[in-house]
């Protein structure tokens, strides 16, 4: 029988818990620390599934709740070899453990399906915080979109869509000719200090310092530029700050502004997976 518990998360993880619920699925959610502190009861639940993002400090289970206190270690204790568990971005540590108790573990974010559904969720977040984040009229706008793959992709065609003209700059030639053959304007990462200043807004999604403090320098005052990579990040907050610069972030954006969608689409990969094994 498949039973799942879930452990920590935000809105998403309320969504998936009463998705499955409405399918008529054994489902138990330990969301804060009271309920934690009490439960003991992991080897029950065939599945376990783990938040998207699994966590934010590389050490603990990520929860809303910030008194949640459920590290790598004291999880992969209790958990047993028979059982499955399903996260996203699956931090290595954690991995590591789960290999050592040889537990299975399915990753949704190396699932090709559900990045690109997810890569649309983080596009139209990124709309909303563009829209909470300036009083201008946005059509007409010039954009910068640093990076091109799956987010930046679907940010793009969102924004032009709208109306705003979409400049993208990357490092790689083909994802340059392929933006190129979309339709947007293009830019040589290794060139953007000549071009960063035209720019209303900037989008930034590749997880690796891309953006000097001389580059950062160059930015219009009016500027507003929304960090949407992952640790590492394109480029330093702080030197946003020291330059009087307007740095906004956009991390776990499905979360923030599309739980139900996101938390919908977190199920549909869950049953899709259990349904496929079966057969």
């Amino acid at each position: 029988m498949n039973n799942f518990l879930l452990i920590g998360g935000d809105k998403r993880m309320e969504v998936l818990y009463k998705t499955l619920l409405s399918k008529g699925i054994e489902a138990r959610h330990i969301g804060n620390m009271k309920d934690l502190t009490a439960f003991s009861d992991y080897g029950c639940y065939s599945n376990v599934i783990l938040p998207l993002p699994v966590s934010k400090d590389g050490r603990r289970i990520f929860s809303a709740d910030g008194d949640f206190d459920l590290s790598f270690e004291k999880l992969a204790e209790n958990l047993l070899s028979i059982q499955r568990v399903f996260a996203g971005n699956l931090h290595g540590r954690l991995r590591a453990l789960l290999d050592s108790k040889k537990i299975e573990y399915s990753d949704m974010m190396l699932d090709e399906g559900f990045l690109e559904a997810n890569a649309y969720l983080t596009a139209q977040g990124a709309l909303r915080l563009l829209l909470e984040n300036t009083e201008e009229y946005i059509v007409g706008k010039k954009v910068l979109i640093i990076g091109f793959g799956r987010v930046a992709a679907a940010l793009a065609a969102l924004l032009k869509a709208v109306g705003l003209d979409i400049y993208i700059a990357a490092r790689s030639s083909s994802q340059l000719r392929r933006a190129s053959c979309l339709g947007y304007k293009t830019v040589k990462l290794s060139n953007i200090g000549a071009y960063i200043c035209f720019f209303d807004y900037i989008f930034a999604t590749v997880p690796s310092k891309v953006l000097s403090a001389d580059d950062i320098a160059l930015i219009r005052d009016d500027c507003v530029y929304f960090e949407l990579a992952s640790a590492p990040f394109s480029a330093e907050e702080a030197d946003f700050k020291l330059k009087s610069k307007k740095y906004v972030t956009g991390a776990a954006l499905p979360g923030k502004y599309l739980s139900t969608a996101a938390g919908r689409l977190m199920a549909d990969y869950i049953l899709q997976f259990i349904s496929a094994e079966k057969e």
